[in-house]
């Protein structure tokens, strides 16, 4: 077996650790890919407002929960309700009524 610096050894674990973080923000950036397609196909343009946000969430277990609401919630209005209940996430401009006029 070949001596291994601890130079070596530091260098491989750094390149493990950034591997799992470069891995944990690209399931991040897939599950916000799927929420923006899932609340778009469901609830259209009107939801736009909602999607903003997403792009600041880091946390998977978030992501997961939010992916989950915007699939069982009947309408858009339940959505809104859900998601600041749910996960504390509501729109930028902090308005969570209907998005219509």
């Amino acid at each position: 077996m070949p001596y291994v610096t601890s130079f070596e050894r530091l260098a491989k674990e750094e390149g493990r650790q950034e591997g799992r973080q470069e891995g944990r923000q690209e399931g991040a950036n897939t599950s916000r890919e799927m929420i923006k397609e899932t609340v778009l196909v469901r609830f259209g343009d009107s939801a736009l407002d909602l999607l903003g946000r997403l792009d600041e969430e880091q946390d998977l277990q978030k992501l997961k929960a939010i992916h989950h609401l915007a699939l069982s919630s009947k309408d858009l209005d339940d959505f809104r309700r859900n998601l600041k209940g749910a996960v504390g996430l509501e729109p930028k401009d902090g308005k969570l009524g209907s998005a219509g006029p």
